[in-house]
């Protein structure tokens, strides 16, 4: 082997995250194992919300259909957010499937960073755009992992 040049010297991409990162497959399955509680929960939730007041399925007016979509995102906040900035560091699809969420030198996340990352993965898979950028573009990660400079890895 030809001995490195101690004056040549490649830049380390802070952005890449490509040690240790789980493959499509995992993200995948995690996200529809969380995709599968969330939709138990907020279910739960907004029957026992109908239930407990005067709302009717039939006559929900716009006021109360925004009231229980904010219900609701503000339950996947909590499931999201305080997990992956709690010590588990991760959602339960996340954890079944061995995978955790950090900062791009393995800290853990501030319920700031939790929740401004919840929002702008809501955001960019909402529109299409996280979707594009993993699969069409070939990133390694997400692009609301690359912005919030975080990353899931295999714990």
């Amino acid at each position: 082997p030809i001995p490195a040049d101690p004056y040549v010297q490649i830049p380390d991409d802070p952005y890449d995250f490509t040690d240790n990162q789980p493959g499509v497959g995992d993200r995948l399955y995690a996200a529809l194992i969380d995709g599968v509680i969330c939709t138990t929960l907020l279910f739960l939730a907004i029957h026992l919300i109908v239930a407990l007041s005067k709302f009717s399925w039939h006559l929900l007016t716009w006021l109360q259909i925004v009231a229980l979509v904010t219900v609701a995102l503000y339950l996947l906040w909590l499931y999201f957010a305080l997990a992956q900035s709690l010590e588990w560091r991760a959602s339960c699809g996340q954890q079944i499937l061995g995978l955790m969420v950090s900062g791009k030198n393995g800290e853990n996340l501030t319920l700031g960073t939790a929740t401004l990352r919840f929002l702008l993965a809501l955001l960019l898979t909402v529109t299409g755009i996280n979707i594009v950028y993993r699969f069409c573009l070939r990133k390694p990660s997400t692009l609301h992992d690359k912005i919030m400079n975080t990353q899931v890895t295999q714990a």
